[in-house]
């Protein structure tokens, strides 16, 4: 299905099956719900700290059935983060990560997130997909002033 948008004189041609912000709410929640329950599984099998906190929680991955089973799983907080730097919450081999980003440890020890080339594709193509969202197109050029990369600055 293709959604049309008109911006500035241009139209904005969208394909839904690759742009999932223009998904009909019910698909978008059927998609979500997909990624949720994938995730889930991922680390309840691969991280030993979420299998605790799920366990902790009364929570299984095939417990999730909706989006409202998201406040069943336990947060992740800073804290849990310092207290297993740097590699307590891998969920994949050492060997495949490409990129490593921490905080700078200013209120405490340091934060570390670990990337494999996959994390920093999809999130290049998160941002991509939400500068296409505001307008923005292939001619168009975009300065990043934020001293932080990928996900680090919500640390």
């Amino acid at each position: 299905m293709i959604k049309e948008r008109e911006n500035e004189g241009r139209t904005i041609v969208r394909r839904q099956k690759e742009n999932p912000e223009c998904l009909a709410s019910g698909c978008l929640e059927e998609l979500q719900l997909k990624g949720l329950k994938k995730v889930s599984e991922r680390v309840y099998h691969k991280v030993p700290f979420y299998k605790e906190a799920f366990r902790a929680n009364g929570v299984k991955p095939e417990d999730i059935k909706n989006l409202k089973d998201l406040k069943r799983i336990p947060f992740t907080t800073r804290e849990d983060l310092r207290a297993r730097y740097p590699y307590g919450f891998l969920a994949s081999p050492l060997s495949s990560l490409v990129r490593l980003h921490t905080s700078t440890g200013t209120t405490g020890k340091p934060k570390a997130v670990l990337f494999t080339q996959k994390d920093i594709d999809q999130a290049a193509q998160l941002i991509t997909r939400s500068m296409k969202m505001t307008g923005a197109g292939p001619e168009d050029v975009f300065q990043n002033m934020m001293s932080y990369g990928l996900f680090t600055g919500g640390l």
